[in-house]
């Protein structure tokens, strides 16, 4: 084999190298930003169908899952 044949053999393609490049860009890329902060939640409060107050002072202690939603 000659050197042009063995040199075209081995050269890789531009595809290639914009997605060696890509593949590079994503593993090296800094983190994200992400805020240490411990902050408290806002304070909130809700008036149940029963008349009852819910407030966020309420379930201390214990787990709460909040779904917001909306269409």
């Amino acid at each position: 084999m000659d050197r042009q044949a063995l040199i075209k053999k081995w050269t890789p393609s531009p595809l290639t190298l914009i997605l060696l490049g890509l593949i590079a860009y994503l593993w090296f890329r800094p983190p994200a930003d992400v805020s240490e902060e411990n902050q408290a939640p806002s304070l909130w409060q809700v008036t149940l169908p029963d008349n009852r107050v819910l407030s966020s002072e309420s379930p201390k202690g214990k787990v709460v899952l909040v779904n917001f939603w909306a269409s």
